[in-house]
């Protein structure tokens, strides 16, 4: 985009590279910004505001100068008109809106000659009060159908230092009525019908004046714990119940620190109000909170933006409602705006940020252009949980170990403690010596928490131990005295879903066949391992009901195992490939069945990806793609567009820094038509592409450790649901 400069940018490329890792502090966003105006130094863009003024349906940038007196409007084209003729020295605020009731939107503007509204189709000026005002909303006080003009003082602006008045009254009748309905301290309203009644409410700092509708207005409290009278508004459902909720942020004064917060609406017959903090401390310069689903995940999220008064840096930020995970904030720029303006620009189904500094450096109006919508695939970021993990280690798992909740990830010998909310500072937890390589969790023990099993490769006794959880994820060795009868343990399936008695064992080593490990009923019993099958294939392992008889199959690649109750059948899913590497088992047509997806093997060179249906007892092959070493699958709706897609990453050892991770996206919604999607490139990946949501945000994620380096990595999926994505 010409003229533009990209923040923090991710949206930017197809593919992330090394170069633009996410860091646990300062994680990548997804806003372009760009220059739509310029200005001089006197020219002090104090008001910006949106709205329909032409009836086109779609919503222009205006912006009141206060050293020129000029206001413009800024068309999603960057083209610039003045729809006033006439100067006036524009204060902090403005709206498009039809005042007069007549079909056609006019502009209300408060200036430092008091508020002025112009008409359409002139655009005729007339003063309807002399008063000074910092911020002007609407509302219908007496349900006419007719608005009135709420406006607030602030103490820089005349007097009054606060108070909120409401201004009615008719075209070319002048001065409007004005009257007073609460003598305050301070500046910031917001109106909505926060009681749901069907009349537009009133709220400033820390609480809010019902509509009674027939002109009168009852004050009530929202929250005692807000106590800053200088406060920015946002109204919104922010979590999702229904009712309004209330963020509030601190806008003045200068050198001081406060909270941003919001406050959910817990019942709308007691107006009862529960806080919620978003950021504990900071600079009372925030004088811009706008709220919005930014990010296009479905909840509401905020904006806000720090005044050019403040310390550097000066943040523009999202603020990412994660629901009952909390926030995460994502820096946007660093050198502030004033009163920035949340809409959609370019009509691209995203919501665009546009604002600038009052004064001071920076005064150019400036978009940060929502790019979320424009490249959906590049909403991914990396994070390294360990760089260092130490040992070998053939699987990485995810289970919770301290009943948290969250998702909690092990690998080798290093279990990994989820920390919520933003997702930074993994604890680490030494499993045992580095001789250990975990490969499967469950609650062995059966007293509430997830225990983890190992194989133990010490030289002198290579065997399986049970690491015991005692529910806090503090774990001791528990010897199972099962030796290991292969090289090393390669595949794992679950049997017995969802409170599995054991495990099915596959070696790395051929000829050694399928095994079956099972825990004892008791804790003082011993374990048992018995042949379940001579045959096996190298190198991967899944279970699930492939012929959807009600019991648990085994898939080893290009053959499954039927299970037979008792015993098992091999069964040919594909005889004219030999070397299956890993496979998952997923519904990717969408017709209620299993079907298998299986990488083969290929180390360093080009290998195939391919799913597999079963017709009639018979199995039909598509194909995916061809990548190099596809020794990593998982399957899930990684896009959220209803089907399953494929996610493989590179087992490159000869060249790791081009070994790509790559999500497959179903095209047609039934495997039919597949596109490839680049995420990251730098990461060799073996047993890696897991596919879990780590951050319980609703959408997978993907887990992957490689055979050649010690990262453990999560790459975190950000992916909007925009109308252009999905079949």
């Amino acid at each position: 985009m010409r003229n533009s400069t990209l923040i923090f940018a991710a949206a930017s490329a197809a593919v992330l590279s090394a170069g633009c890792e996410e860091s646990s502090t300062s994680p990548d966003s997804f806003f372009e910004r760009q220059t739509v105006h310029v200005t001089d130094d006197e020219a002090a863009p104090w008001a910006k505001f949106v709205g329909d003024l032409d009836g086109d349906g779609n919503l222009e940038l205006f912006v009141g100068y206060h050293g020129t007196g000029e206001i413009v409007q800024i068309a999603a084209d960057g083209t610039v008109t003045n729809p006033i003729a006439r100067q006036h020295a524009v204060l902090t605020d403005g709206a498009i809106v039809d005042l007069d009731a007549d079909g056609a939107n006019d502009i209300v503007l408060l200036t430092r000659h008091g508020l002025f509204a112009f008409f359409a189709p002139d655009f005729s000026a007339l003063q309807l009060s002399p008063e000074r005002f910092h911020d002007v909303r609407f509302v219908d006080e007496n349900g006419d159908g007719k608005l009135e003009i709420v406006a607030r003082n602030q103490s820089a602006f005349g007097t009054g230092h606060g108070d909120v008045r409401v201004l009615a009254g008719r075209r070319g009748i002048i001065p409007w009525q004005e009257k007073t309905l609460l003598e305050s301290e301070g500046e910031g309203i917001e109106t909505a019908d926060l009681d749901a009644d069907g009349d537009a409410d009133i709220v400033l700092a820390g609480l809010w004046l019902e509509n009674r509708g027939d002109g009168e207005w009852v004050s009530r409290a929202i929250s005692t714990a807000w106590d800053w009278p200088h406060a920015k508004v946002a109204v919104a459902d922010i979590d999702g119940d229904g009712r309004l909720d209330v963020a509030f942020a601190p806008a003045e004064p200068v050198d001081q620190r406060y909270k941003i917060a919001w406050y959910r609406q817990d019942d709308l017959e007691s107006d009862s109000w529960s806080e919620q903090i978003i950021l504990e401390d900071i600079e009372s310069v925030v004088h811009s909170l706008q709220a919005g689903d930014v990010d296009r995940d479905g909840d509401t999220d905020l904006v806000y933006a720090e005044m050019h008064q403040g310390s550097d840096p000066d943040r523009v930020a999202l603020l990412e409602n994660r629901l009952d995970h909390g926030w995460r904030e994502w820096p946007v720029d660093d050198e502030g705006s004033h009163n920035v303006v949340l809409f959609d620009r370019d009509v691209d189904g995203d919501l665009d940020i546009a604002g600038a500094n009052w004064d001071g450096e920076r005064q150019d109006v400036q978009v940060w252009q929502n790019t979320v919508c424009d490249e959906p695939w590049a909403g991914w970021s990396r994070r390294v949980i360990d760089d260092g993990r130490p040992g070998q280690a053939v699987f990485v798992l995810s289970a919770d170990l301290n009943g948290d909740s969250w998702p909690d990830v092990v690998s080798g010998s290093m279990a990994y403690l989820n920390p919520g909310s933003d997702g930074t500072d993994w604890r680490r937890i030494v499993l045992g010596a580095e001789s250990i390589d975990a490969a499967a969790a469950w609650d062995v023990d059966a007293d509430g928490d997830v225990d983890i099993l190992a194989a133990m490769y010490e030289p002198d006794r290579p065997r399986f131990v049970l690491l015991v959880n005692d529910g806090g994820a503090v774990f001791e060795i528990s010897d199972t005295g099962i030796a290991m009868s292969g090289d090393f343990l390669q595949g794992v399936a679950y049997l017995g879903e969802p409170t599995p008695r054991g495990v099915v064992l596959s070696w790395h080593e051929p000829g050694k066949g399928l095994e079956y490990l099972q825990s004892p009923l008791s804790p003082s019993d011993r374990w048992e391992i018995s042949r379940l099958s001579d045959f096996s294939q190298d190198e991967g392992l899944s279970s699930g009901d492939v012929d959807a008889d009600g019991d648990t199959d085994l898939v080893l690649g290009t053959r499954w195992l039927r299970n037979d109750d008792p015993g098992w059948s091999i069964e040919v899913i594909d005889d004219t490939h030999d070397l299956p590497d890993r496979n998952v088992l997923a519904d990717i047509n969408g017709d209620g069945k299993e079907d298998v997806v299986v990488g083969f093997q290929a180390i360093s060179e080009p290998g195939d990806i391919a799913w597999y249906e079963s017709e009639d007892g018979t199995w039909v092959r598509h194909e995916v793609g061809t990548i190099t070493g596809p020794m990593s699958v998982g399957a899930a709706d990684v896009d959220g567009d209803g089907d399953i897609d494929i996610v493989a990453g590179e087992h490159n050892l000869e060249d790791p820094d081009s070994a790509m991770l790559w999500i497959f996206e179903n095209i047609s919604g039934d495997g039919a038509k597949w596109e490839a999607r680049a995420i990251y490139q730098g990461d060799e990946h073996h047993d890696g592409a897991q596919v879990v949501d780590i951050d319980l945000d609703g959408d997978p994620d993907i887990l992957s450790i490689g055979w050649g380096h010690d990262d453990v990595i999560w790459y975190v999926n950000r992916m909007p649901a925009c109308p252009t994505q999905g079949n």
